[in-house]
């Protein structure tokens, strides 16, 4: 039979009633739901998750986000995010996505989600850094060199950032 499994359920108390009388739903704990052995052994598991922003050798910051002014609001935890990461990684076939949108807002006022380098919290590394997705095109990350990473991930970004992505890797070297 087939059935979502899932680690938890939040909403309205219509969501509780589905829930608990939805025969296809099954509320299993997290060691089921993200268990790095049961999420590996999917064949062409794909993870495919949602972080604030990625720096230019793949790592994923899904922790705390950018304020326009400066510094930084504490936003989330990282959940499930590097177990299913993890276990898009290690499953037969298996990939791991990162989805983003290339800067904070549509407008030019927008900060860039791609960074040059991650200062703050780094909740997936470059190691596990995958398949990244933005509105302008995908970065297939596994396995290349750091300067094909950088970039890769330069045209991932918003057309108005990546020149100043350009001159911070080569300021910041980081692909020596």
């Amino acid at each position: 039979s087939r059935y979502a499994c899932i680690g938890g359920a939040f909403g309205q108390a219509d969501l509780y009633q589905f829930v608990a009388n939805e025969p296809s739903v099954r509320l299993a704990h997290t060691d089921i739901t993200h268990g790095p052995q049961i999420l590996a052994a999917l064949p062409m598991f794909t993870a495919i998750n949602s972080v604030l922003e990625v720096d230019l050798l793949g790592q994923a910051n899904a922790e705390t986000a950018a304020l326009p002014k400066g510094g930084r609001r504490q936003v989330g935890g990282i959940g499930g995010l590097v177990d299913f990461a993890n276990g898009g990684l290690a499953a037969p076939g298996g990939r791991s996505v990162i989805a983003l949108t290339s800067r904070t807002r549509d407008d030019s006022s927008g900060l860039s989600r791609i960074v040059p380098k991650l200062q703050h919290e780094i909740t997936l590394t470059e190691a596990q850094a995958d398949v990244v997705v933005t509105e302008h095109g995908l970065a297939n990350l596994r396995g290349v060199s750091r300067a094909e990473r950088i970039r890769q991930m330069i045209q991932l970004a918003h057309p108005d950032h990546r020149d100043w992505l350009e001159q911070q890797s080569r300021v910041m070297k980081l692909a020596g």
